[in-house]
């Protein structure tokens, strides 16, 4: 009979040895480079000593807090506060120097928070704002435009690279993929490439995934979605911004542009819809963005842009010639959400309003004369309770006047003109009249009840709205409540007066914007076929992270929702590994 004998434990040697390279927390740096200079007490302590790179104050932002100038250079560190019991190992080459500025953080040997900041501020350094992590891209804003980064000889350098050339694979290039369909297997190891950019001289660029995804697109005819989250002024809009010009216009990248036969077929109508999908910007972002703390062109919705293209069939691609088929951007669609309506009514210190109602006051008189001239002719910021709170009359930036002809041109663009013009423009008055109406308390029989205080304010608005002071006044002032067959007025006080205002400009705004949207879809949306026989790519550009002193109910699903997109992130990260693993 044998004896089973049981393998006894062993534990993996410790890596916390002297001389081992490590990253240590520090209050005013978040990780500071270190060595080890110690073994590991029987406290489970060890002294390190911080070792910081020559290029240090060429390349940090020197901290301001209290004791950030006197850098504690020896340390002891608990090993208990870490993860594991270790500190976090630096990423080291064969020659000892500590690698920096990968292209694919995927090729760190040791991957976490801190070798993932330093990679990323290496690459920002040299003003390489693109990173990849597997099929994800990592983009720091590098808040300046780099001369050349999306030029148009970029756009058809990566659309030659991961497009036109895909039947020919680059010399050298190996690949798993066994497949009898060429055009199948150009699409599908294009994603498998990453360790082969670098060879290819392909850095990271956000050129390479709307490339991707046009690629999947025409070869797979299988929709493709990108999506893009990060915090707040992280950089998502102009992200979106430069993903649409180039997915809108790609197609003309070809080698065989303008001698296509297809395009001949549609006789080049496709310049029309390009020009119109990329018009709709300056509406949403006058309409739907501004200043905060963090962003001076923050979106302040959600929006989620589906490109619709009219995709050319495998077989009448091989009869003309072409490796890949067309595909023509046909339209667009576009769905809104979580507009952040309160912005019109308030606004956290240092912030602003939408960028509409500044342009609006930059107006020239002629304009302001026609729109209502009673309330803007010689208006600024201060005449106005819901611009006056946090802003001053020195506006700049999108919300500066010299903003508003492209911003009127874009609406005339998509049907917004002559009467139709007048009466989104005298709603957005409505709004700025309505954050003037005043309420007093009067005590009638023990009850408090509101009254209009401002009383010239309220003429102006019932002039505006066509609509007498007097029902304005028991709209703002009164509920009518209904029970039973019977009707009952309810005196509300000062404090649900204001609400209900508030309310009333809110909801005003909200359906102006929703005007806007329908405009830009009746607009941009393909005519003559029904929306499924089109292959489309959409993009997703949502909030970044918030964190206000007052958070309200907008900063609760903006959060969530990004919370959620975050988890997609690791978890698509996780499965494409998992595959590839499958796959090998």
């Amino acid at each position: 009979e044998e004896e089973e004998e049981e393998e006894e434990d062993h534990e993996p040697p410790s890596r916390m040895v002297a001389g081992a390279t490590v990253y240590v927390r520090d209050p005013h740096y978040s990780w500071i480079p270190a060595t080890i200079e110690t073994e590991e007490d029987d406290k489970k302590r060890v002294k390190v000593s911080v070792r910081l790179p020559g290029n240090w104050k060429e390349q940090t932002v020197e901290a301001t807090g209290r004791g950030a100038k006197n850098m504690k250079m020896e340390r002891l560190v608990k090993l208990t506060d870490y993860g594991n019991d270790e500190l976090p190992l630096q990423n080291l080459e064969k020659d000892g120097v500590t690698a920096m500025g990968k292209n694919d953080m995927a090729d760190l040997t040791n991957l976490h928070e801190a070798a993932i900041l330093y990679n990323l501020k290496a690459r920002h350094a040299e003003s390489l704002p693109y990173t990849r992590v597997g099929d994800i891209l990592v983009a720091v804003n590098p808040f300046r435009w780099i001369d050349g980064l999306y030029a148009r000889e970029k756009q058809e350098f990566y659309a030659e690279n991961l497009i036109w050339s895909t039947v020919a694979a680059p010399k050298g290039r190996r690949s798993s993929v066994k497949t009898n369909n060429p055009l199948a297997t150009a699409a599908t190891e294009k994603k498998a490439l990453g360790y082969d950019y670098e060879k290819l001289g392909i850095n990271p660029h956000v050129y390479e995934t709307s490339s991707l995804a046009y690629l999947g697109l025409a070869m797979e005819r299988s929709d493709q979605t990108i999506l893009v989250t990060g915090e707040s002024g992280a950089g998502k809009t102009e992200t979106i911004k430069i993903v649409m010009n180039h997915l809108a216009t790609v197609e003309k990248s070809r080698p065989q542009w303008p001698k296509s036969d297809r395009e001949k077929e549609i006789g080049g109508g496709s310049d029309t819809t390009v020009n119109r999908v990329l018009q709709a910007t300056p509406i949403f972002e006058a309409f739907g963005n501004a200043k905060t703390l963090r962003n001076d062109n923050s979106s302040r919705f959600g929006k989620f842009t589906q490109l619709q293209f009219d995709i050319e069939s495998i077989a009448e691609a091989r009869e003309a010639g072409r490796a890949v088929p067309s595909c023509h951007l046909a339209g667009s669609k576009c769905i809104t959400y979580l507009l952040e309506k309160s912005r019109v009514v308030s606004m956290s210190e240092g912030e602003r309003t939408f960028h509409i109602f500044y342009q609006m006051l930059g107006m020239s008189d002629d304009e302001k004369r026609d729109i209502w001239e009673e309330g803007l002719m010689g208006a600024g910021t201060s005449d106005f309770s819901y611009l006056s709170k946090t802003s001053s009359d020195a506006i700049d930036g999108l919300a500066s006047p010299e903003n508003w002809p492209e911003t009127r041109e874009a609406l005339s663009v998509f049907g917004i003109h002559g009467d139709k013009f007048m009466n989104v423009m005298r709603s957005l008055c409505v709004i700025l009249q309505l954050g003037n109406i005043t309420f007093d308390v009067e005590t009638i029989d023990g009850e408090e009840r509101a009254m209009l205080s401002a009383r010239d304010e309220l003429d102006k608005l019932s002039s505006l709205m066509g609509v007498s002071a007097a029902e304005i006044e028991a709209a703002l002032t009164k509920r009518i409540m209904s029970t039973r067959g019977e009707e009952f007025t309810i005196f509300v006080n000062d404090s649900g007066a204001r609400d209900g205002r508030d309310a009333l400009a809110k909801e005003i705004y909200a359906r102006i914007f929703d005007l806007l949207v329908a405009a830009c879809n009746e607009s941009t949306e393909p005519k003559g076929a029904p929306t499924n026989q089109y292959g489309t790519i959409s993009l997703l550009d949502i909030f970044g992270f918030e964190s206000f002193k007052v958070n309200k109910f907008e900063q609760l699903c903006i959060n969530y929702c990004n919370e959620r997109l975050q988890q997609k992130y690791v978890l698509d990260n996780f499965e494409a590994i998992k595959s590839e693993y499958e796959d090998e």
